[in-house]
């Protein structure tokens, strides 16, 4: 089974705490029955990571992401990790 665009949107509005009760219950049972669903989790993880480290975010998912997807003590610090990492290869010469 391959995780389709709109499965991998609806895993990142997971993510920021946008999707009614319903359909988190869905998403959540969909990450515990599945692999793909459960890697997908893992790489919308990754790459909000990302996206807030490298990019910045505009303010309203700015905030959804620090106040819902920093709310775990183990996100907090991959962002910090994600953050040294990206200071250090912003000052590295190539």
């Amino acid at each position: 089974m391959t995780i389709t665009r709109g499965a991998q949107k609806l895993i990142k509005r997971y993510l920021l705490g946008e999707l009614t009760t319903g359909s988190m219950h869905l998403v959540e049972i969909g990450i515990l029955r599945s692999a793909e669903w459960f890697e997908e989790l893992l790489i919308g993880e990754e790459e909000l990571i990302d996206q807030y480290v490298t990019e910045g975010t505009d303010h309203n998912l700015g905030e959804r992401f620090e106040v819902l997807f920093l709310s775990t003590p183990e996100r907090q610090t991959l962002v910090r990790f994600a953050m040294a990492f990206h200071g250090y290869l912003s000052s590295e010469s190539y």
